[in-house]
């Protein structure tokens, strides 16, 4: 009986353990995209009335790298010239897009603004964390929304490159 008590005592301390290691209230990770780089926005819904200029509407995000290599996408400022930047960029001509929610598996492409200087490619660096901000241009549209990243674990140009896409949580545009 007191084996038994004892191998009872050690399943629901594992146990435990175990559940304390989640974070339950995390929203879970989107099942579509390859898992390596986390994305998450910052609000769960964003206002065309919280932007001053009336055309463009900035979505703000997290990325973190929780893989143990790093990535290459082209998310970059142009104008700064490294390869590790801090603060990351949806925009014309970039590795990331916002897509729009058409129906329960159909997702579009919004129009993105423009980075006056461009963009380029960097670095996502194992186990680190990065700003992101998605600018949304054109018509005010409204909806669910979600961000796309694709990305490639050698910079472009390397032989055996190998690409990757990942996708933020779910937010609306009011």
């Amino acid at each position: 009986m007191r084996s038994y008590a004892v191998r009872l005592s050690l399943v629901v301390l594992a146990l435990s353990g175990c559940i304390s290691a989640f974070d339950l209230s995390a929203p879970p990770s989107n099942v579509d995209g390859s898992g390596f780089l986390a994305i998450q926005t910052t609000k769960p819904v964003y206002s065309w009335n919280d932007d001053s200029s009336g055309f463009l509407l900035t979505v703000e995000a997290t990325i973190r790298n929780s893989s143990n290599r790093s990535f290459y996408a082209r998310i970059g400022d142009a104008f700064n010239s490294s390869i590790d930047q801090e603060q990351l960029f949806v925009a014309q001509g970039s590795d990331g897009a916002i897509e729009k929610q058409l129906a329960a598996t159909s997702w579009a492409v919004v129009e993105s603004g423009i980075l006056i200087e461009g963009v380029k490619v960097i670095a996502i660096r194992a186990g680190e964390t990065y700003e992101l901000f998605g600018l949304v241009a054109g018509a005010r549209s409204t909806g669910t929304f979600r961000i796309r990243l694709d990305y490639a674990d050698r910079p472009e140009g390397e032989p055996g490159r190998q690409t990757y896409r990942d996708y933020s949580n779910e937010f609306v545009i009011r």
